[in-house]
């Protein structure tokens, strides 16, 4: 595999230590070897590896919502920070009921909102 040496340096460091700058389609196709491990930790490191960067992370905030795992969603968009996120379209991509109502949660905590507030605020 192309990118063995990174996936290798990600499953023993939290970020890489090399200077490894992927374009979107690298960093894609390193989403793609990793998310086939199902190891949500691994995904993130990867996320958190680049968060500063103006990369799209669709395909990691879909991958937890198809996992339901909050808990590494929430790391991700606290990582990557809300300019980059878009919580109201990620709102619409939960179908599950009870992942969404943790998603809610997680924004009404997030932003700091009353129930009313973040009731209003999905209803836009």
């Amino acid at each position: 595999m192309k990118y063995k040496e990174y996936l290798d340096e990600l499953n023993d460091s939290l970020t890489f230590k090399t200077k490894f700058i992927p374009t979107q389609e690298e960093l894609d196709e390193l989403f793609n070897e990793i998310s086939k491990t199902n190891n949500h930790e691994l995904v993130w490191r990867l996320a958190f590896s680049f968060s500063n960067s103006n990369y799209n992370f669709d395909k990691f905030i879909d991958y937890y919502i198809k996992e339901k795992d909050m808990w590494f969603l929430e790391e991700l968009l606290y990582a990557i920070t809300e300019e980059r996120f878009n919580d109201k379209d990620i709102y619409n991509r939960i179908e599950d009921k009870e992942f969404l109502k943790e998603y809610v949660d997680f924004i009404k905590h997030y932003y700091g909102m009353t129930d009313e507030q973040i009731k209003e605020y999905f209803k836009n």
